[in-house]
């Protein structure tokens, strides 16, 4: 998040967990354009 706002982008709203999965969060890029990142949780393994 803080890449995003360093190159101009605007991040949109906290990051939020999604159960079992990992972390989410949207951002605006310097066009305007809508972006997600999805980052999964570590495996066990």
């Amino acid at each position: 998040m803080k890449l995003v706002t360093h190159a101009g982008g605007s991040v949109l709203g906290e990051p939020m967990e999604i159960s079992g999965i990992g972390h989410y969060v949207s951002f605006m890029d310097t066009e305007g354009n809508r972006v997600s990142l999805l980052q999964p949780f570590a495996r066990a393994g």
